[in-house]
């Protein structure tokens, strides 16, 4: 790897390590940028994952041992998500995405009207009574945001956060320290089938690391230190689901 490859991979890494771990769909840069360095398609989505693993055990990390967020009810959505994370990755490595992103966009583009027209739910300091008490329901989403997540992860953080803050009515804390840690877990097994399959092209993914684990440690501190965090997080997510949704429909 030529050294400027690698110290426009840390700096990409240090940028999407803020992004990721305040809001979600860093790897639409990241994705791009791999793909740019001369990497296949299929090898460029499983490498992102060794960044995205790294990068959410130290945002989830410092955000726990900066705000001591509870944990209980969590296993609700990391279990189901998790599972759902295998499907996805075995989905990876033979199904044509071209219909799930025109899916994924259009969700994406529908995500923005409740996150602008509702901003006390990102500014709220303490949980609230869930939406759905329904366990059934909640494992069946975050499941099926795990099957994204493993098949092309892109934009799953978002999907994670506006889940835990409008269903579980979490505060923006508690739902960005909980999205870093289900994304850190589901990331694990379907790494495991990247690597297992041989898709994963170390040097390049772990130089890139190390840059999102210095964004994640940066972002995890400011979203632990300041009480307008919610606010800045809530704009990052509609610009990046902005810029998700565009990058879904470029893709067709």
């Amino acid at each position: 790897m030529e050294l400027h490859v690698a110290l426009l991979a840390i700096a990409i890494g240090l940028v999407t390590g803020v992004i990721n771990t305040m809001a979600g769909s860093g790897s639409l840069i990241t994705l791009p940028f791999l793909i740019f360095a001369g990497l296949p398609a299929d090898v460029a989505n499983a490498t992102n994952r060794v960044g995205v693993f790294l990068q959410t055990l130290v945002g989830t990390a410092t955000l726990q041992s900066r705000a001591g967020i509870p944990l209980k009810g969590a296993g609700i959505m990391i279990w189901p998500s998790t599972a759902g994370s295998v499907v996805g990755a075995l989905m990876a490595l033979s199904m044509d995405a071209k219909t799930m992103h025109w899916v994924i966009g259009i969700l994406m583009l529908a995500l923005i009207v409740p996150v602008t027209v509702n901003p006390k739910k990102w500014l709220r300091k303490a949980d609230e009574a869930p939406m759905s008490s329904n366990p059934w329901l909640t494992g069946g989403i975050f499941f099926l945001l795990g099957i994204y997540g493993g098949f092309i992860q892109a934009g799953v953080g978002i999907f994670l956060l506006a889940s835990m803050v409008f269903i579980a009515n979490f505060s923006i804390a508690r739902a960005n320290m909980l999205k870093n840690l289900i994304v850190c877990v589901f990331t694990v097994p379907a790494l495991a089938i990247f690597i297992w399959n041989g898709k994963v092209e170390w040097a390049i993914g772990l130089t890139m690391a190390a840059g999102q684990m210095v964004g994640a440690w940066v972002a995890a501190r400011f979203l632990a230190q300041h009480e307008w965090a919610g606010q800045i997080t809530r704009w990052l997510v509609v610009v990046m689901l902005l810029g998700s949704a565009v990058s879904m429909f470029w893709r067709n």
